[in-house]
């Protein structure tokens, strides 16, 4: 398969293909790589960055609800 008709373009950068991890579902990137290849990912979401410490959001951020975890 040619690679190109994979490749995307999203606010004018270029992804080799549309596939990429969910923001913040594995920190950042380093336990991946023991279970996959990081280079045939197009992207990897890293959680949030910021240059400064900042305080995280209070709890509760998980909640059981009837249809799953939220």
């Amino acid at each position: 398969m040619d690679s190109q008709l994979l490749t995307i373009e999203c606010a004018g950068v270029t992804f080799p293909n549309p596939v990429g991890t969910a923001s913040g579902t594995c920190g950042y990137g380093l336990d991946l790589k023991e279970l996959l290849d990081l280079n045939k990912l197009g992207a990897v979401f890293t959680k949030g960055l910021s240059a400064k410490p900042m305080r995280g959001n209070a709890p509760w951020r998980i909640v059981e609800t009837h249809g799953g975890m939220l």
